[in-house]
């Protein structure tokens, strides 16, 4: 597993002083079968297939792959670690079997449940940000919406910084890397595609946000997941730097 340049997380400790900008990016585990079961509720056969058997084995197969991605599909699923990245560190909030250590370039930040994951990460937000911070993120039409949902379904206040409105500065690498860095006709780039193009790819394999439930959380690798969530922020908050010309001669 590749690992952060190391950044000391002092702004993890210290006291309110309202930064410019945050880097935020999510984990999501496994939904609740419930869930699982909603989505496939609304899975239809192809028209031109009549057969059923061939009808029952497109079936099996769009519920095997339901299941493979319901961490990315399902609005419920858990969030298990929120990572944030800013000038001065690198923090992963998480409900992971990971004890509170300043680790390799990232410190880690551990909860006994989502819901205290949640009121932790308001705790920093509220006093390290304001309506005016910048929100930079990879393809944030996911980490935002998940977040704030998983406030509601605890029925918690939201951040302010997460409270939706207009005017939010937000700067999502994966949207402006589509429209102004390719000329290929697309609304979606991975961001280690990204990274390479930009000449910042770690060393090693990272894996994917649909690697997590099965590759890394079920087999317990969990400071692999933490560790993984703070390099793809970092990385995030990197990218946006140049491609927002803040970085660079």
């Amino acid at each position: 597993m590749a690992t952060v340049t190391a950044i000391k997380p002092q702004g993890f400790k210290a006291e309110f002083t309202a930064l410019e900008a945050v880097c935020i990016d999510i984990e999501t585990g496994h939904a609740p079968e419930s869930e699982i079961q909603a989505e496939l509720a609304l899975w239809k056969p192809p028209a031109n297939i009549k057969d059923a058997e061939k009808i029952e084995q497109r079936r099996a197969d769009a519920e095997q792959r339901i299941r493979e991605k319901s961490a990315l599909l399902c609005d419920s699923s858990p969030i298990v670690s929120v990572a944030i990245a800013f000038g001065d560190g690198v923090g992963v909030f998480h409900t992971l079997q990971v004890e509170d250590d300043d680790h390799d370039g990232f410190y880690s930040i551990k909860a006994a449940t989502e819901l205290n994951m949640l009121i932790s990460l308001r705790t920093w937000m509220d006093g390290k940000t304001d309506e005016s911070t910048e929100v930079i993120g990879f393809n944030l039409g996911f980490d935002l919406p998940r977040l704030r949902v998983a406030y509601a379904r605890h029925e918690l206040r939201l951040p302010r910084l997460l409270v939706p409105r207009n005017g939010m500065d937000i700067t999502d690498v994966m949207k402006i890397w589509c429209y102004a860095f390719t000329t290929k006709d697309t609304k979606f780039v991975s961001l280690d595609e990204v990274c390479k193009r930009l000449g910042i790819a770690p060393e090693g394999k990272l894996m994917s946000g649909a690697d997590v439930p099965h590759a890394a959380l079920d087999p317990g690798q969990h400071l692999d997941i933490v560790t993984y969530n703070a390099i793809d922020t970092l990385l995030t908050w990197r990218a946006a730097q140049i491609i927002t010309g803040r970085a660079g001669n």
